[in-house]
């Protein structure tokens, strides 16, 4: 870039230029990292291009993080600055600036002992302190990335030669192992499989296993009663063979049988979650899987976040999120909640008890208890026949 001429007008432009740091008496710097492919580099450029360059940051066997590279692009441009000379360094990550100002003004309390990065933090900061013993200026400015900012994309492209470096020589930086356990895990999102230490990522990919695991459980509940559907008790000799009286035997449900035949059970996961999805788009009185509330939760597209969704829409009544509300916090006033607050005689169905009144046949032979599951959902006939 030419800071003479219309050029330098151009430029003025910009970030950084518009702070007026191409015009500082002092090194002009910008750092980046980059990751990919399970390996970190590192890009640094000086606006005169005397030390611009790359390095590949080690230790990618405890996982890969941008963080890490980031830092240990700054941690470059700190190595190759004298520390009695002024310093300004563009960088896009906040991550490194939050971590760096993190230990602004932190006295002697502060301690490196579960950071990440340790090892590139460490030497960070003993450049820094000795930067401010020489009392030499530094500032990191964060910019916007991919905005056409010349300092920050030329470190960029170097980061992405550093992360194809090979791993020997002086620019294979930061390799020393931890005794930290690393964990692996499937990345669902880059159909990958990533590994790390214990971090937010790591405890968040376990709870979601933990989730996803008790979502097959279910699912295969489900599964199972769709394939005891295939079955059922004979009591009349249909095929003459004079046997088999009360036995199992196959029932003639040809498309089950079909979808047998396809194979696709091999893949146990899939299998289960298209079985269910079957048996949902029929009319059932019963949970398709363990309970209704599992059947909605386990829907492709429903959960917690159509939940949230739900309440949100201002084009639905009031009442009937309010009626949500209370059914998610426990309090909706149906009769069995009425009673355990001493509100009510036994916690019976009112509806199901005019039923029996009326000479309605009820589902199991007598009134159910009015809990908000029962009046919500198709087994109480009073309410259906309201709702009509």
């Amino acid at each position: 870039m030419e800071l003479k001429g219309p050029e330098a007008e151009w430029w003025a432009g910009t970030e950084l230029g518009l702070l007026r740091a191409y015009g500082f008496p002092g090194h002009v710097t910008a750092s980046d990292g980059s990751v990919g492919a399970g390996s970190m580099g590192a890009g640094f450029v000086w606006l005169d291009r005397s030390k611009c360059g790359s390095e590949r940051i080690g230790r990618e066997e405890e996982g890969a993080s941008s963080g890490r590279a980031e830092i240990g692009a700054y941690a470059a441009i700190l190595r190759r600055t004298p520390v009695n000379e002024d310093l300004v360094t563009a960088t896009d990550s906040e991550v490194l600036c939050r971590v760096v100002s993190r230990w602004v003004g932190q006295g002697g309390k502060a301690s490196l002992a579960n950071t990440a990065d340790a090892d590139i933090l460490e030497y960070i900061l003993e450049r820094l302190a000795a930067r401010i013993e020489a009392r030499s200026r530094t500032f990191l400015v964060k910019v916007k990335a991919h905005r056409g900012e010349p300092l920050n994309e030329g470190a960029d492209d170097l980061a992405e030669v550093g992360r194809e470096m090979e791993k020997e020589g002086e620019n294979f930086r930061w390799q020393e192992r931890t005794t930290r356990v690393v964990y692996s895990y499937f990345d669902r999102s880059t159909r990958q499989w990533k590994k790390g230490t214990w971090t937010k990522t790591i405890r968040n990919a376990a709870r979601r296993g933990a989730a996803e695991s008790l979502v097959e459980e279910r699912l295969q509940t489900g599964a199972n009663k769709w394939r005891k559907g295939l079955f059922e008790e004979r009591d009349v000799d249909e095929d003459g063979d004079e046997g088999m009286f009360g036995k199992i035997w196959r029932a003639d449900v040809s498309a089950k049988w079909d979808l047998i035949a396809s194979g696709d059970w091999i893949q146990r996961g899939a299998w289960n979650r298209q079985v269910t999805s079957l048996e949902r788009d029929l009319p059932h009185k019963t949970p398709v899987t363990t309970t209704w509330t599992t059947d909605f939760l386990t829907r492709e597209g429903e959960g917690h976040k159509a939940v949230g969704k739900w309440l949100r829409d201002k084009t639905i009544s009031w009442k009937a999120r309010r009626r949500l509300l209370q059914t998610n916090a426990g309090v909706f006033p149906c009769e069995a909640r009425l009673q355990k607050w001493g509100k009510h005689p036994d916690g019976i169905c009112e509806l199901c008890k005019r039923c029996r009144e009326m000479g309605l046949k009820l589902l199991g032979g007598r009134p159910a208890r009015g809990t908000t599951g029962h009046l919500q959902s198709s087994v109480c006939r009073a309410e259906r026949i309201y709702d009509e």
